[in-house]
Order: structure tokens, then C-alpha cells, then sequence
């Protein structure tokens, strides 16, 4: 979709998301890191403030396609939820 100094653009593919727990449970030292991938389904929205500048917001959705459990032992650490959503500010500059 655009309108005049308006871009909507929508995004669907695969991302890599990475977490690392390092520290101490009790005496026992926890120090794991996983690679998960997820489906990612987003939008973008640009507004066109000058002739090589555009600035925007960014909105996304992940669904992580493993299940990211951390375990100590006996004991759960952390569980990180399957989905995952995130907004952002965008600053985009043309070059070429």
C-alpha cells in the first residue's frame, strides 16, 4: 500500500533467535545457549520525510519452532514463551 509519503509493506519469513543463560543456581554454575528458529510475520510502515530519508515503525511476530526450556538439574531456569513479539523505531536511509 502507498499513499503519497506513505509506505506499508508486509514481511513473512524465518528468523534465528539465540539465548544465553550464564550465572550460578544454588553451587551449581548454569552456562547454556540455544539457536532457535521461528516463522516471522511483520509490517512496516514509512513515512517519507525528505527525498533520501524515511522513518517508520516496524511491528513482528515470531513463533519460535522449538520449544526453548532451560534446565539446572531438577530445577527449570527459564522457559521462553514460543511467541514473540516486537516493535521498533526505523530510520531508513537511500544511498543509491
Amino acid at each position: 500500500m502507498r499513499g503519497a509519503n506513505v509506505h506499508v509493506l508486509t514481511n513473512l519469513g524465518v528468523a534465528v533467535h539465540m539465548v544465553s543463560v550464564e550465572g550460578t543456581l544454588g553451587m551449581e554454575r548454569v552456562s547454556k545457549r540455544h539457536f532457535d528458529p521461528a516463522a516471522r510475520l511483520g509490517v512496516v510502515a514509512n513515512y517519507e520525510v525528505g527525498r533520501n530519508l524515511d522513518v517508520g515503525i516496524t511491528m513482528s511476530a515470531d513463533c519460535l519452532l522449538q520449544r526453548q526450556k532451560y534446565d539446572a538439574g531438577t530445577t527449570e531456569v527459564l522457559v521462553v514463551p514460543r511467541l514473540q513479539l516486537t516493535t521498533s523505531l526505523v530510520l531508513a536511509f537511500r544511498i543509491l
